[in-house]
């Protein structure tokens, strides 16, 4: 589905669901902690069934010139998580609203995955040299 606007005499415009998904991932990008967006086995699913080029762990619901967008997301080890989807969701909604002039309603946020630091490689004793 998408949100067609009548501009009158000029036509329509019409912002898909793939639209609001690149903002929000765009919108996602640089937020400390955020490591990316996480994608389902449904979602792949349906994307190669439908052959859809939808965005990874985004799904937008238009209706009318109000929109819901959930996402999900892999979050870094150590960040807080509440800190890190409240801004998420600031970041989004404020993207959104401003590039298309939609209203957005909610701003889901469904933490998928935690991303932990590899662990520190272990150095090896050199090995030690036998008299002869």
């Amino acid at each position: 589905m998408s949100d067609e606007k009548n501009l009158g005499e000029m036509g329509n415009v019409k912002i898909s669901e793939e639209v609001i998904g690149l903002l929000a991932e765009k919108a996602i990008k640089n937020i400390d902690g955020v490591v990316g967006l996480a994608s389902n086995v449904v979602e792949s699913l349906v994307a190669m069934v439908s052959r859809k080029n939808n965005v990874k762990g985004v799904s937008a619901d238009i209706k009318n010139e109000n929109v819901s967008i959930t996402l999900h997301t892999v979050i870094r080890f150590g960040v807080r998580i509440p800190e890190v989807a409240w801004q998420i969701q600031e970041n989004v909604k404020t993207v959104v609203e401003s590039m298309t002039g939609l209203n957005v309603d909610k701003v889901n946020v469904c933490v998928d995955g935690v991303q932990f630091p590899e662990d520190e490689p272990v150095e090896e004793a050199p090995a030690e040299e036998t008299a002869e």
